[in-house]
């Protein structure tokens, strides 16, 4: 039977005995299965409320008694929060890191653009001296503009 508790499990979360449950169960105030092993398996549910009913019944006097719905829903809710926050953390890395890139990307089109007139700018200077120097420059500096750009 899935979503069962054994009849040991059930005395602990009902602050009992496991022969008070064997009782409740022989008196049909408790719903149990039998498996093919003989083992007795009692639905999750039908612990729950009777642990409900027997903590208003009683007033809630044990010390130790936990309200499990109660603490389901505390951890539910805690959870949810936090990773609320590891979304809303998550989503800033991202556009930090986006806003980083864009940054050096910018940087790095303008230090091409930069380079590209500078060559042509050293060409200019190279073909108006015709030196031999010029000639020199002109083959250390052969790479087209656009050979530059489209490495990028």
């Amino acid at each position: 039977m899935p979503d069962s508790y054994s009849a040991a499990d059930a005395a602990r979360l009902l602050g009992v005995s496991e022969r008070r449950v064997r009782q409740l169960i022989a008196e049909g105030r408790l719903p149990a299965e039998r498996t093919a092993a003989g083992r007795l398996r009692l639905p999750q549910a039908v612990v729950h409320a009777a642990r409900r009913d027997r903590g208003s019944a009683s007033g809630s006097s044990s010390g130790n008694a936990l309200d499990v719905e109660a603490l389901a829903s505390a951890v539910a809710t805690a959870v949810t929060a936090a990773l609320g926050q590891q979304l809303a953390l998550s989503r800033q890395a991202e556009s930090q890191a986006t806003s980083a890139f864009l940054e050096e990307r910018a940087a790095r089109l303008a230090a091409e653009a930069e380079a590209a007139e500078l060559r042509a700018r050293l060409a200019e200077a190279v073909e108006a001296t015709g030196s031999a120097a010029g000639r020199k420059w002109r083959r250390r500096f052969r790479r087209a503009p656009e050979a530059v750009s489209a490495n990028a």
